[in-house]
């Protein structure tokens, strides 16, 4: 007294199938963000004289993002500032004492358009590789 199959099982796999292709389709094209700051990049490449061709065609996402490495490897080589924003980091020191009279001293990086952008403060530029051995010491 089994029930008898319908056909509709087979329909459900075709959908299912529409479906993952369609799925798989949508996550493989490139997004507008990828799109626009490749270009970025490429035009980049193109005012500072660089060579824009990568070898590999961008067709799909995963081509955006291996070209867009690539664009931004060259242009760091040769000393562009990708990011844009033409800001330094500094790392500051500041010792001071708190309202009960102890001294602390406080440590943290600052991120400025100019590093001398307050005179009256003491900014202290040290390179990471000095930060990582401090901070090994601990």
């Amino acid at each position: 007294m089994s029930k008898k199959l319908n056909h509709s099982r087979h329909l459900d796999y075709y959908a299912t199938d529409v479906g993952n292709r369609v799925y798989a389709k949508a996550k493989s094209t490139p997004t507008a963000k990828q799109v626009k700051f490749y270009k970025k990049l490429y035009a980049m490449c193109k005012e500072h004289g660089i060579d824009t061709n990568t070898g590999i065609y961008t067709r799909t996402r995963a081509d955006y993002a291996w070209n867009i490495d690539k664009l931004i490897g060259r242009l760091q080589e040769q000393g562009v500032d990708v990011k844009g924003n033409s800001k330094k980091a500094v790392w500051v020191l500041e010792h001071k004492s708190d309202r009960r009279g102890n001294y602390y001293t406080k440590e943290s990086i600052e991120i400025r358009d100019d590093p001398q952008e307050h005179p009256t403060r003491r900014a202290i530029k040290v390179s990471s590789e000095i930060v990582q051995g401090l901070r090994n010491d601990d």
